[in-house]
């Protein structure tokens, strides 16, 4: 029997290759090159090393001269010359493509509570640099597989968040808690009737509004602090250390929010199958168990948290929910709905 002779595969020509967002593609490699030769590269050099030819070279480095600081120096007296990241901008810059940039203006809903802190002016500034990165004008209008300028998607893609609370009164309370969070410092404040100081270990945006989870220094124990309730915060020179088992996840439980004192027992609760699709669809809690009955019936098991937070959830089901356990999570719920009945007049 003869054996195929076995041919070596040609070499890949320049040329465009297969797939989608071409373009994305060979200006993302083109990046990653001059990031990684602090020295630069010659337009010929590009050309060989990404398979272009020195047309699509130039074009490309227009895009990247804005996105990534980059500056032309001089190889020899009347030769090429070396393009390179500015030294100053090297490690500093992130490239976007128009659709990303439209998926993280669409968050910045979700940071409405902010408003009226240097941080969210911070924001601010980085969402007004995406939306002109954006809705700056398509190298190549035809042909292309980026997203028209025109088609105002800053505006049609939409997160929708809870209806914030507004916090400008106390821009300057969040600015300090987030600076203490930030370098691991203790922060005073007033907190209602009490003067507290506390080791910030997460800030919550959850249901529109601001809280800070931490350790209280006076009680020895972790606590939440609504930022509505707090005044005159100030950082303090004293420095604190994270817990060796700290998670994040523990203190912001899901859909329940900041957890003031963090209850371990599970809860059981049935939901008819009016209501399961949606408690399938959503992780409420990271350990969360689900079971579903033959005839459609959804039971989860998760745990208790903030009992009140717990109750006004399972509230919010209405007749489709049911607490099996435990009895007094479950006495909370009927006591609330006897006293919503009494003021209904029922």
């Amino acid at each position: 029997m003869t054996r195929r002779a076995i041919v070596p595969k040609r070499a890949r020509a320049p040329g465009r290759p297969q797939g989608r967002f071409t373009q994305h593609r060979r200006i993302e490699g083109m990046r990653e090159v001059l990031e990684a030769h602090g020295h630069g590269a010659t337009i010929e050099e590009l050309a060989t090393v990404m398979r272009l030819s020195t047309r699509s070279v130039r074009r490309y480095l227009v895009t990247l001269r804005d996105q990534l600081g980059l500056e032309p120096v001089p190889t020899t007296p009347g030769g090429p010359n070396r393009w390179r990241v500015k030294p100053s901008e090297q490690g500093r810059t992130i490239t976007l493509r128009r659709t990303q940039a439209y998926l993280l203006l669409a968050a910045r809903q979700t940071f409405e509570p902010l408003r009226g802190s240097a941080l969210f002016d911070e924001l601010d500034v980085a969402h007004r640099q995406l939306l002109r990165l954006a809705e700056r004008p398509l190298l190549r209008a035809a042909h292309t597989v980026d997203i028209q300028s025109n088609a105002r998607l800053a505006e049609r893609i939409v997160v929708v968040p809870y209806p914030s609370r507004s916090y400008l009164a106390q821009g300057g309370d969040l600015d300090e808690i987030f600076r203490a969070a930030a370098e691991l410092r203790v922060v005073a404040f007033r907190f209602e009737h009490e003067r507290i100081r506390m080791c910030p270990y997460v800030i919550a945006v959850h249901d529109g509004c601001v809280a800070c989870v931490g350790l209280d220094v006076k009680r020895s124990e972790v606590r939440v602090f609504a930022l509505d309730a707090v005044h005159d915060a100030e950082v303090e020179a004293q420095r604190f250390e994270l817990p060796p088992d700290f998670d994040p996840e523990r203190l912001v439980l899901g859909a329940f929010g900041p957890v003031p004192v963090e209850d371990r027992r599970r809860a059981v609760i049935e939901f008819d199958a009016r209501a399961a699709d949606e408690v399938r669809s959503r992780k409420h809690h990271p350990e969360q168990r689900l079971a579903t009955a033959p005839d459609g019936r959804v039971r989860l098991a998760i745990p208790v948290g903030d009992r009140a937070a717990l109750v006004r959830w399972v509230l919010g089901f209405g007749s489709s929910a049911r607490v099996i356990e435990p009895d007094d999570v479950s006495d909370l719920v009927r006591e609330e709905l006897r006293e919503a009945l009494r003021k209904a007049g029922g």
